[in-house]
């Protein structure tokens, strides 16, 4: 080992070191010490240093990745909450939509269910008035089979009645230039129906054939005609035929003159066209009556 003294240079007194600085005690003088790179103190400077540096650079590092990491958490967050109430959005939607659904399920069931309802309960009450109608009928037919004068009465009213209706000149809308023609006789009856509606009410319909005469060529043709007795009914009491005898032509009756050329068609619209109704033919009450196939 070797042994320095360390003197000041300039005056040779004592030097005192403070860290890497010496200072003279005697004249003051100043020295700093100029290392080698073989220094071992050098060595140890440098790599203080480089330690340093590195802790600060790791540091900024930590620093910079704390920051980066708190930014896409951040931005994690903000995509959760975006897709957590683009979910909730979603189910809303899906909840309203669903809702609108069953509700309109619901209601078409429902709607369904009732015409279900009311189409059977309408059928069912045509058959309840289709029996108390052939109830009805059965009580008429021995009724009028006991006592025809009800009937015959009835036709004699309907006879006045539509002669009366019928006895001014009518016009052929079959011709461009109208033709003028009367009735000449006396109405005939030759057939009658009872008609029974939906709510059990009855009325007498009398087929009548009336003879017409063109003012000028004296040309005859048949027109047949309907009158209605409104009120003809079964007394429940008595089980005879109540009417007043009232007449009114038949609502259907409004062909040529009122009436129609062809007794089928007087038929299919005063009859057959009453689709509410039930109808039945009183038989062999007019015997000289004639009419069509139905007659």
């Amino acid at each position: 080992m070797k042994l320095t003294n360390l003197n000041c240079p300039q005056c040779n007194g004592n030097l005192s070191q403070q860290g890497d600085s010496f200072f003279c005690t005697s004249c003051g003088s100043a020295f700093t010490i100029d290392y080698d790179e073989n220094d071992v103190k050098y060595t140890d400077l440098v790599t203080q240093a480089d330690r340093t540096r590195q802790l600060i650079a790791r540091d900024q590092e930590l620093l910079q990745t704390r920051h980066r990491l708190k930014e896409q958490m951040e931005q994690n967050k903000l995509h959760r909450d975006f897709e957590r109430e683009k979910k909730n959005d979603i189910r809303k939607i899906a909840s309203i939509v669903a809702s609108y659904y069953i509700s309109i399920f619901l209601f078409l069931g429902g709607l369904i269910g009732l015409i279900v309802y009311f189409s059977h309960s309408v059928k069912a009450s045509k058959k309840e008035m289709k029996v108390k109608a052939q109830e009805i009928m059965s009580e008429m037919t021995q009724a009028l089979n006991s006592d025809r004068s009800v009937v015959e009465n009835a036709a004699l009213e309907g006879q006045d009645y539509l002669f009366s209706e019928r006895s001014t000149i009518f016009y052929d809308p079959a011709y461009v230039n109208s033709r003028e023609a009367k009735i000449k006789d006396t109405p005939k009856p030759y057939d009658a129906y009872v008609m029974i509606d939906s709510s059990a009410k009855s009325k007498l319909c009398i087929f009548f054939e009336s003879v017409y005469e063109y003012q000028d060529t004296k040309e005859e043709f048949t027109i047949y005609d309907c009158v209605i007795i409104p009120r003809f009914s079964l007394n429940e009491m008595t089980k005879m035929i109540e009417t007043d005898y009232v007449c009114s032509m038949g609502n259907r009756t409004n062909g040529t003159f009122g009436g129609y050329r062809e007794a089928d068609q007087l038929y299919l619209e005063c009859i057959e066209g009453e689709y509410e109704s039930t109808s039945f033919k009183i038989d062999q009450v007019f015997e000289d009556g004639k009419g069509g196939e139905n007659g």
